[in-house]
């Protein structure tokens, strides 16, 4: 009889130091999961009100040239198009020297754009055209137009 008692209290006691060990464990993992929670809460919570703050701010609109958009250049298209009719362009057409290109020049006076071959057009004094052109200044001509 006295034998059952001995045997059942070392195992009572190993089972209780485990038992004791686990909640300990336990406990400081909780601490740091309500510590991790926190610092995740506070996070949420500054990146909510950044977000609010860059909402109200909004970045300035950039404006864009209308003479670089690819919707000019398809009205300019569409324009010649409908203006000299229907065009072929082969291979040849497009073999042209790097030194030509097409110059864009505005009228002032009437209002028009000017495609020209002849780079130096607002600069020079032709008698017999009378086209008003903006002139820019000098013009870089080391420039892809």
């Amino acid at each position: 009889m006295l034998f059952t008692p001995i045997v059942w209290i070392p195992i009572l006691l190993i089972t209780l130091s485990l038992a004791s060990w686990w909640a300990y464990a336990s406990y400081h993992q909780h601490k740091l999961n309500m510590s991790i929670a926190s610092e995740l809460s506070d996070v949420i919570a500054e990146t909510i009100d950044n977000l609010g703050t860059a909402q109200q701010i909004k970045p300035p609109i950039e404006t864009e040239d209308p003479l670089t958009t690819p919707g000019m250049l398809s009205t300019l298209v569409t324009v010649l198009v409908s203006k000299y009719g229907d065009t072929r362009l082969s291979m040849n057409d497009f073999m042209i020297p790097d030194e030509e290109y097409v110059s864009v020049y505005v009228d002032t006076t009437s209002q028009e754009i000017l495609l020209s071959l002849k780079s130096g057009l607002a600069d020079l004094d032709y008698a017999d055209d009378d086209f008003s052109m903006i002139k820019f200044g000098k013009s870089d001509d080391n420039t892809f137009h």
